[in-house]
């Protein structure tokens, strides 16, 4: 069985030559898609036995975006071959076992799905999501770094609050014209869902989602979710949750997650050497997020375990 890793990335030229080294293997190809700001180019790699997504997205946080990069990952692993499971991946996650036992591990494991879901009917923190329309968020996103970057003063503060006072009243008079994510879902008999963006997915799982992907409708309505790339593959696999045997239990989580994070104000925080134990004796199969630039010798404390663990 085929594995196709695909990795997002966007900086760090040697973290992420050294994530493709370690993930090389017989059984895996590897696609990468440099995001449209970066300084990287293709070219950069051409001595690396990888493929290179041919569009690239202007990717931003929360963003439909950041999903249209992922699907182009998906779209063009298709094209060149069949795959038993997707991997997506960061610049900045690695292996916390090795690539012989990675494959080894979801080769026994087909056509199982490794995603964290959440019901956000059940865990009412995250209703937030879906419950009114983010189209505005692109506003936000551009125009409140700018107004904190020039009127960083304490003096002016008020100034501050500007953009948040615009797009909180533009969003409301816009609920009263465009229905929220949750009702357009539910109008197509769709419910939502929510969890974090990395996922280990299955061929068959993929088709659905590839096939969602061509919905125009459905599109539009995740693209006004807060999170697109934490809604939007949670939502599209549990429409048929039976068929790949997710169940949610009764808190409303399915977590069968494979990624060790660490979340500080709800971001991951870089993980470092003080880590390392946790890392090790976790049980997932990769960590996120680490930056060679703060401590590489986390990576060649993992390495040096796991090749400790093949003899």
């Amino acid at each position: 069985m085929k594995i196709a890793v695909l990795i997002l990335a966007h900086k760090n030229k040697g973290q992420l030559e050294r994530l493709i080294s370690v993930m090389q293997h017989s059984l895996v190809d590897i696609y990468i898609h440099l995001d449209k700001k970066s300084s990287l180019s293709p070219a950069d790699f051409s001595q690396l036995d990888v493929r290179f997504t041919k569009k690239r997205f202007d990717v931003y946080p929360f963003t439909f975006s950041m999903v249209e990069a992922e699907m182009e990952l998906i779209n063009t692993a298709k094209k060149h071959g069949e795959y038993g499971y997707y991997i997506i991946l960061s610049g900045q996650c690695y292996p916390l076992r090795h690539i012989d036992d990675i494959c080894d591990y979801l080769c026994q494991s087909y056509p199982k799905p490794f995603i964290e879901v959440i019901s956000p009917k059940i865990v009412k923190k995250f209703a937030a999501q879906f419950s009114y329309s983010y189209a505005l968020k692109k506003f936000r996103n551009a125009y409140l770094p700018f107004i904190n970057k020039h009127f960083p003063a304490s003096d002016i503060i008020p100034y501050r609050y500007i953009p948040a006072i615009i797009v909180r009243t533009a969003t409301i008079i816009k609920s009263v014209f465009v229905k929220s994510p949750q009702k357009c879902l539910k109008k197509m008999g769709i419910e939502p869902y929510f969890g974090p963006q990395w996922w280990i997915l299955p061929d068959v799982v993929i088709d659905d989602i590839s096939t969602l992907f061509e919905n125009k409708k459905f599109c539009d309505c995740m693209k006004n979710c807060y999170c697109c790339d934490e809604t939007f593959f949670q939502t599209a696999v549990m429409i048929h949750a039976e068929k790949f045997g997710i169940i949610l239990n009764e808190k409303g989580y399915y977590s069968n997650k494979k990624w060790f994070t660490i979340f500080s104000n709800g971001h991951p925080i870089v993980l470092t050497q003080e880590n390392f134990e946790q890392l090790m004796y976790s049980g997932m199969l990769f960590g996120r997020k680490f930056d060679s630039d703060i401590d590489a010798k986390i990576l060649d404390m993992i390495d040096e375990q796991n090749l400790r663990m093949r003899k």
